[in-house]
């Protein structure tokens, strides 16, 4: 079981793409609490998923569960990426899930895994998300890696097409360009998110 654990969450660190619109230092671990205050910690992944936390400030060694409803955002040292809380309508409940780009339009990236009878992974499931302006989270796309390799067949559904055209709208050019787009890899859909946040910014 604890290989098993440990595995995915290799997998989780090591698959991420580059989140390039970043606020904060990717080379310290910190929470962010509700009341928006940045805690500088020390943060351990525990072999079920859960994190827990410890302030440097702290004059104890006892760390703390992070919890959504005390603690907003994490992030961990040297990853590119930070974990936000939020609700996932698919799921029914508030968890914390990976934030890959940051702007107009977020895009999310939720991972898990199924065991076999062994206490072994047998597949890990990965589900993107985007949200515009902060409205609920719509689901973009899905893969499955089982034992032996990956699939991500560059395809996204007709309807995530058009919902995500409907995201663009707003970006003449980009709009026209994501249109006519035949490759729906993540890495692709990961571009057009992050081109249009820089095009709002300028």
């Amino acid at each position: 079981m604890k290989t098993s654990r440990l595995l995915l969450i290799a997998v989780i660190f090591l698959t991420m793409p580059i989140c390039r619109l970043f606020a904060q230092n990717i080379n310290e671990s910190y929470v962010i609490n509700n009341n928006n205050d940045t805690i500088k910690c020390e943060i351990k992944v525990l072999f079920f998923g859960s994190v827990k936390y410890k302030p440097l400030s702290a004059s104890n060694n006892k760390y703390i569960l992070a919890s959504p409803s005390a603690i907003k955002e994490y992030h961990i040292a040297g990853n590119a990426n930070s974990f936000v809380a939020i609700a996932l309508a698919d799921e029914g409940k508030i968890g914390y899930i990976s934030i890959l780009e940051k702007g107009r339009i977020n895009l999310y990236q939720k991972i898990t895994s199924n065991e076999n009878g062994y206490s072994q992974i047998s597949s890990i499931f990965t589900r993107w998300y985007v949200s515009k302006d902060y409205a609920p989270l719509q689901k973009l796309k899905s893969t499955t890696v089982y034992n032996g390799g990956a699939q991500d067949d560059q395809t996204i559904t007709k309807k995530s097409k058009e919902y995500f055209l409907e995201l663009i709208a707003d970006d003449g050019p980009l709009f026209e360009k994501f249109r006519a787009e035949t490759d729906f890899s993540y890495s692709k859909l990961q571009y057009y998110v992050h081109q249009y946040n820089l095009d709002k910014l300028n």
